[in-house]
């Protein structure tokens, strides 16, 4: 009867397969709670696994209103609020006698009715980051076989990305808004496009903008090279790595939960300014685009320092690229428990059923 009781029992260890080692279930708890690059953990929160698919959540239709036409800010200013059913993003474009800059503020809730504008709680929090246009420069290459800026070179000339015309009336076509933002020497356009919908060449929940540079001052028209530079600030100071390297900086975003929709539970959200990598010339030569960063930059600072040098532009005339700045979507959820704890927990329970048949 003792052999039958035994043979029993490891019978049921063996059929769940939960009959391992004290070592493995050690170092599978261990492992367990490593976090994965790819999530984004919320302090004091459990998520449940999602039930829409990050796909499908970048194929939510927006619908998107002009939130800011107000007098003091008309011109130099611009705030466009786009809401689908799972988010709303806000956009704030700003010209005027600063660098230009996108402030893009995210929360996750049901669709909203009508124009909405982000609350002091949300804006310039951790559910929001923003991206600042700050000099074209002009340099030589200490290195021919490496021409990216390094940030150390000696530049032959800077020109700072200050004082704006006014935006363009923001018009809306076939889904799309637009507005143009232009310098007052007409050497810089930023021109923003928002999409409501699938089909476009770009997504609903980003904006694309073109930068268009014409009639640069060149001072060196044989070997110096233009590189622009940007500044992103993220308030969580926290930035996510992309599986491989790729054109994106991503952002974590603290974006907090509609607990009234189910829907909303169960995905993260992250930002993203993410960029092609090329650009075309005045004669429709393509200009690889590098990206370059400070060697002594902090990599947890709030402020990125990021320098995009166009390759082979010696003297271009014109130069157009078009990068996208917004949020994705991961769904890495935080699970109540790891699995050697759920083993252990199997393990509990089977020594109590064998307890009782013995």
């Amino acid at each position: 009867m003792l052999v039958l009781k035994t043979k029993f029992f490891v019978g049921i260890l063996a059929a769940c397969g939960v009959l391992t080692s004290f070592t493995d279930a050690k170092t599978t708890s261990l492992s367990s709670r490593r976090v994965s690059s790819r999530r984004v953990i919320r302090k004091g929160q459990r998520t449940r696994r999602a039930k829409v698919a990050t796909s499908d959540l970048k194929k939510q239709p927006r619908e998107c209103f002009v939130t800011d036409e107000t007098d003091d800010t008309k011109g130099s200013q611009v705030q466009i609020s786009c809401s689908s059913k799972a988010d709303t993003l806000w956009y704030t474009l700003e010209g005027g006698d600063s660098n230009a800059k996108v402030d893009l503020v995210v929360k996750k809730g049901k669709k909203k009715k009508g124009p909405s504008v982000p609350g002091k709680k949300e804006k310039g929090k951790n559910n929001s980051f923003s991206v600042r246009f700050m000099e074209l420069i002009e340099y030589v290459p200490t290195d021919v076989s490496v021409p990216a800026y390094d940030w150390i070179v000696d530049p032959v000339q800077i020109l700072p990305i200050k004082s704006f015309v006014d935006f363009t009336n923001v018009t809306k076509n076939n889904g799309v808004w637009e507005t143009t933002l232009k310098t007052k020497d007409g050497v810089l356009t930023l021109v923003f496009h928002i999409t409501e919908g699938a089909g476009q060449t770009f997504s609903q929940h980003q904006i694309k903008y073109d930068v268009i540079i014409e009639n640069f001052p060149w001072k060196n028209k044989t070997d110096s090279l233009l590189a622009l530079t940007t500044e992103v600030v993220t308030p969580s100071a926290k930035y996510k790595s992309p599986p491989k390297k790729t054109n994106k900086k991503q952002l974590v975003l603290d974006v907090e939960d509609d607990t009234d929709d189910p829907d909303n539970n169960g995905y993260s959200v992250f930002g993203e300014y993410s960029w092609v990598s090329n650009a075309v010339d005045n004669d429709e030569v393509t200009l690889d685009i590098v990206e370059t960063e400070p060697a002594d930059q902090e990599p947890k600072s709030k402020t990125q320092r990021m320098a995009f040098s166009f390759l082979k532009s010696s003297n271009a005339t014109k130069i157009t690229w078009d990068p996208e700045i917004g949020i994705g979507y991961s769904s890495g959820v935080v699970s109540l428990f790891t699995s050697a704890t759920a083993n252990q927990l199997m393990v509990g329970m089977l020594f109590s059923l064998a307890c009782s048949l013995w």
